[in-house]
């Protein structure tokens, strides 16, 4: 997806409860906004579940693609770029 997203070991969320997450950086308070709270920020009624209006993937972890490098061996699947085509 061409992001550089740090790895899921090095986000807080994923390590951290959200009161744990919050003395971890130095806040009294911390809260995050829904998905369809995050639509509504944006002028629409809501998720759409059946297609979403934007991508929200790194949200919702609903890709609309397979992700290769979640698979067991993608490997047997996925061709080298310095591979020449036979």
């Amino acid at each position: 997806y061409g992001i550089d997203t740090p790895q899921q070991k090095e986000l807080l969320a994923a390590q951290y409860d959200l009161e744990a997450m919050a003395k971890h950086i130095g806040v009294d308070t911390l809260a995050f906004i829904s998905i369809d709270g995050l639509y509504r920020a944006v002028g629409e009624e809501g998720r759409d579940i059946e297609m979403p209006q934007y991508c929200d993937a790194c949200f919702s972890g609903e890709y609309p693609i397979t992700l290769v490098d979640h698979e067991k061996n993608p490997a047997h699947q996925q061709l080298s770029l310095l591979d020449e085509h036979k």
